[in-house]
């Protein structure tokens, strides 16, 4: 058809017609417009999950202690204080040394033979405010029993009948379990007398203090001033009933450190005063109790102080740590 084309039209009017049938075949026919690559990816593709966010690692614990080498000094410094011993304060020899003081000089003033009444009067150097404060305190004589002297301060109010039965309980249960577990005190002591004197005082200053035992009392008062010169322990009567079974925990307590100063003068406070909360225990007494609230209490809001120190200072009233570690030990 071409040839014909090109046979019979003009040379001007052919080319016009090819270029016309040219450019119609050359135009694209009319289609959907197609999608943007991007919608078409996210149809077709399979979604990749996201990585997860990698943990924080920790370092490797080690398996054993890291050891920090010392020297061969140190080791044997160590070996040295492990094997030396510890001798007791010899207040004895410190008199002889630093004064001057012979042995003669340092022989108690006691009567060899002493017989005491009830009803009799005598004076004592108390620790008045627990701090090293010693006052004369004036005492009555009210009771005698198997093993112990009964003293009241004369300020002090205190019913015989109780007294008598505080006594009674003190020789039936204290003596016996004390003295089968610990030992017994020295005897005939210093005074030269096989019972020891418990004094009974009413301090309000005090506080919370049941009482105390000082070893001040086992030396004459050439070597210690404020010595009593004699076997004994001090109570607090504003604490407890006489006749109570906590008031025989404390006579327990008290009494264990005089038998152990006999056995150990040279003990450590904490085992010395945990042997005595267990005096307290073996006498059937529950935990003493401070303005309302038990050792254990104040024990469980501090348990991690240390058992085997203690401080050996006096605390005040409103330091507590010296209650729990009571409560510690028992």
């Amino acid at each position: 058809m071409l040839k014909l084309l090109v046979a019979f039209l003009p040379k001007k009017l052919f080319l016009t017609i090819f270029l016309i049938l040219i450019t119609a075949c050359s135009t694209p026919s009319e289609t959907d417009t197609p999608e943007s690559p991007t919608e078409a990816v996210q149809e077709t593709a399979t979604p990749v999950p996201a990585e997860p966010t990698p943990l924080p690692t920790r370092e490797p614990i080690p398996e054993v202690l890291i050891r920090i080498p010392v020297p061969a000094s140190a080791e044997q410094t160590a070996a040295n204080l492990l094997a030396a011993e510890h001798p007791p304060l010899d207040r004895y020899r410190l008199a002889q040394e630093l004064e001057g003081m012979t042995r003669a000089e340092q022989a108690p003033d006691v009567p060899l033979n002493p017989e005491y009444q009830v009803d009799d009067r005598l004076d004592f150097m108390i620790n008045k405010d627990l701090k090293g404060d010693y006052r004369p305190l004036p005492a009555r004589l009210r009771h005698i029993s198997d093993s112990a002297y009964w003293w009241v301060s004369v300020t002090a109010n205190a019913d015989d009948e109780e007294i008598i039965a505080a006594a009674q309980n003190f020789e039936d249960e204290i003596v016996k379990i004390n003295r089968l577990i610990f030992g017994n005190e020295w005897s005939p002591g210093i005074d030269n007398d096989r019972r020891i004197h418990i004094l009974m005082v009413q301090e309000i200053n005090w506080g919370s203090k049941y009482g105390y035992f000082s070893n001040i009392n086992e030396f004459p008062t050439s070597v210690e001033p404020n010595s009593n010169q004699k076997e004994m322990f001090i109570i607090n009567l504003g604490a407890v009933r006489i006749d109570s079974i906590a008031f025989a925990g404390e006579l327990a307590h008290e009494y264990h450190h005089l038998i152990h100063w006999n056995h150990d003068s040279n003990e450590d406070v904490w085992w010395n005063e945990a042997m005595s909360e267990l005096a307290i225990f073996l006498a059937g007494a529950q935990p003493k109790k401070i303005w309302g609230t038990n050792n254990a209490m104040i024990f469980s809001q501090q348990p991690n102080i240390q058992l085997t120190s203690r401080p050996e200072v006096r605390l005040g009233e409103e330091d507590l740590s010296n209650f729990a570690h009571y409560a510690a030990a028992r």
